[in-house]
C-alpha cells in the first residue's frame, strides 16, 4: 500500500472519530450547558432502589449520600415493628410494610453506578452514545451511511427535538424512545448488521423493558401489531422474525424482572411491593370518582371512600400532597395505603360501571391531551431546591448543586424550546405527508419501511398517551421523551428522496 493511501486512510479515520465525538457531545449539549445532568423527583427513588440492590450484593460499602439520611432496614424483622401512631409522609415506608412498585432497581443500578463512577456523567454519555448508534443504524436501513450524515442528523435532532434534553435527564424516559427505535431497526429487511450490533440493539430493547412497566406494555403492543400485520400478509415473516424473536425475548425478560423484583422485596421486607392507586387518583380528579364517592361509594366498601373527603381535582395532589387540607394518599396510614393500592382496579371498574360515558369521555380527552403535550419543561428544576416542594428526597449536596445551575434558577427558555419542538413535530408530519408518496414511486422499498415505522411510532405514541394520560396524569415528559422519533422519520424520508434525485440526475445524459 502506498504511503499516500495510508495517510489518506489515517486522515479519514481521524475525521470519522472527530465527527463521532462531536455528534455525541452535541447529543448531550443541554446537560453540558446546564453544568450537570437534570434531576427529577423520581431520580432519588431510582438511585436508592439501585443502591439497595447493590447493598444486598456487596454490603455497606455500596452506601452513598443518597441513603445516609434514609437508612433502609436490612431484614424482614423490621416489618413487624409497631406502626407509628401518626401517618408517615413518605410513599415508601418499608418499616411499616408499604413499598411502592414501579421504580426499577435494574435501572436504579445503572443510575447508582453512574453516580459512584462520575456523579452521573457516565450515564449521560452512555445515553448519548446509544442515540448516536441508533441514528447510524437507522440511516443504514434506508441505504445511507457516513459520519457526516450521522453528524447532520444528530445535530438536527439535538436542536429540533427533545432527544438531547432527555439524554441528560436522570430518569428511564430516554430508554422509552431508544427501545422503540431499536425494535424498528430490527424490522428493516435485508440489512446486514454485525453480531455486536444486533447484540447492542437487543441490549437496548432489554434495557428499556426492565427499566419501566410502561415500556413493557408498549413493547407488547408493538409485537401484537407486527403479528397482526403479518397475519394479514402486509408483512412477511422473514422480515419480522428477527425483531419478533428479540422483542419477544426482551418482553419475557421485562416481565420476569418485575416478578423477580417483587420476590426479592418480599424476601427482604416481608411484603411484596404494590403500585400506588394511580387509576383511583385519575378517576377522582376527572370527576366520576368524586361523584361515585359522593353518591355513597356502594356502601363505602372501598378504603378511599373512608378517608376524609377534600374535593380532590388533581391526581398529583391526591397522591402526593403533604398538606392536611388537600392531601389524601400520602397522609393515610399504612393499612389505608395498602387497601387503596390493592383496590385500585376494583374501584376504577366500579366507577366505570356507574358512569360509563363520563369515564370514557375523560379517558379519551386525557389521551388526546397527553398525545399533544410536547412541552420541554423538565429542564427547569427550581422547585427542587425547596424542601417545601421536594421534602428531603435529595441530599444537601445535590440540592446545593442544583441551585447553582441554570435549571436550578429556572433560567432555561422553556417557551422557546417548546415552540421549536412543536414546530418540528408539525413540520415532520407535513414533510412525511409530502415525501412519502413521491418516495413510494421512486424507491418503494424505502418508502414502505418508513411507512411501517411511522405506523408503529404512531401506535406507540398513542399507547403511551393512554398510559400517561388516561391511567396516570397528563405530564409533558411522558410524550416529549419519544417526540424525537417523528423528526427522525422525516429526516430519513428527506435524505432517501435526496439520494434518489441525485441518482436520477446522475443518469441523465
Amino acid at each position: 500500500m502506498r504511503l499516500a493511501d495510508v495517510q489518506q486512510r489515517r486522515t479519514g479515520g481521524f475525521r470519522a472519530r472527530t465527527a463521532a465525538i462531536a455528534s455525541i457531545l452535541i447529543l448531550m449539549w443541554p446537560a453540558l450547558i446546564n453544568g450537570q445532568p437534570f434531576f427529577f423527583s423520581d431520580t432519588s427513588s431510582y438511585v436508592r432502589a439501585g443502591e439497595m440492590a447493590a447493598r444486598m450484593v456487596i454490603g455497606p460499602a455500596a452506601r452513598t449520600i443518597w441513603t445516609q439520611d434514609h437508612p433502609a432496614p436490612t431484614t424482614a424483622i423490621a416489618v413487624t415493628a409497631p406502626r407509628p401512631a401518626t401517618p408517615t409522609l413518605r410513599g415508601n415506608d418499608p418499616a411499616s410494610g408499604y413499598i411502592m412498585a414501579g421504580r426499577s432497581p435494574y435501572f436504579g443500578i445503572a443510575l447508582w453506578l453512574g453516580w459512584v463512577s462520575s456523579q452521573f456523567w457516565l450515564f449521560v454519555v452512555a445515553q448519548a452514545v446509544a442515540s448516536y448508534f441508533l441514528i447510524g443504524a437507522a440511516l443504514r436501513c434506508i441505504g445511507l451511511d457516513g459520519t457526516n450524515l450521522k453528524l447532520i442528523v444528530a445535530t438536527a435532532l439535538a436542536f429540533l427535538s427533545p432527544l438531547a434534553v432527555y439524554n441528560g435527564v436522570l430518569l428511564a424516559d430516554a430508554l422509552s424512545g431508544f427501545g422503540i427505535a431499536a425494535f424498528l431497526i430490527l424490522l428493516a429487511p435485508r440489512v446486514q448488521f454485525a453480531r455486536w450490533e444486533v447484540a447492542l440493539l437487543a441490549g437496548i430493547i432489554i434495557a428499556s423493558a426492565v427499566s419501566h412497566l410502561t415500556h413493557v406494555v408498549i413493547l407488547a403492543g408493538l409485537l401484537m401489531l407486527v403479528a397482526l400485520l403479518a397475519a394479514v400478509r402486509w408483512l412477511a415473516w422473514g422480515q419480522i422474525s428477527r425483531a419478533v424473536q428479540i422483542g419477544g425475548g426482551a418482553l419475557l425478560i421485562g416481565v420476569l424482572s418485575i416478578i423477580a423484583t417483587s420476590a426479592a422485596v418480599k424476601a427482604q421486607f416481608g411484603r411484596a411491593p404494590v403500585l400506588v392507586p394511580l387509576i383511583t387518583a385519575r378517576f377522582i380528579a376527572d370527576g366520576p370518582g368524586r361523584d361515585y364517592i359522593a353518591a355513597g361509594c356502594d356502601g363505602k366498601r372501598f378504603a378511599v371512600c373512608r378517608i376524609p373527603y377534600r374535593g380532590w381535582t388533581n391526581s398529583t395532589i391526591f397522591l402526593w400532597s403533604r398538606d392536611p387540607a388537600t392531601g389524601a394518599f400520602l397522609l393515610a396510614d399504612v393499612d389505608a395505603k395498602l387497601a387503596m393500592s390493592q383496590e385500585d382496579k376494583a374501584f376504577a371498574m366500579a366507577v366505570a360501571r356507574a358512569y360509563p360515558l363520563e369515564t370514557a369521555r375523560f379517558a379519551l380527552t386525557n389521551t388526546i391531551k397527553q398525545l399533544t403535550d410536547l412541552r420541554v419543561d423538565i429542564v427547569n428544576e427550581g422547585c427542587f431546591v425547596s424542601p417545601a416542594c421536594i421534602g428531603h428526597q435529595f441530599p444537601e449536596q445535590i440540592v446545593s448543586a442544583i441551585a447553582q445551575t441554570s435549571g436550578g434558577r429556572d433560567a432555561w427558555p422553556v417557551p422557546a424550546m417548546s415552540f421549536v419542538v412543536y414546530a418540528a413535530a408539525v413540520a415532520s408530519l407535513a414533510a412525511l405527508a409530502t415525501l412519502l408518496p413521491m418516495l413510494w414511486a421512486a424507491r418503494p422499498e424505502a418508502a414502505r419501511l418508513i411507512c411501517l415505522w411511522l405506523l408503529l411510532v404512531t401506535a406507540a405514541m398513542v399507547a403511551n398517551a393512554f398510559l400517561g394520560g388516561a391511567i396516570s396524569e397528563p405530564q409533558s415528559r411522558y410524550q416529549t421523551r419519544m417526540a424525537w422519533l417523528l423528526p427522525l422519520l422525516a429526516l430519513l424520508a428527506g435524505l432517501a428522496w435526496r439520494q434518489t434525485t441525485q441518482r436520477q440526475e446522475g443518469t441523465k445524459p
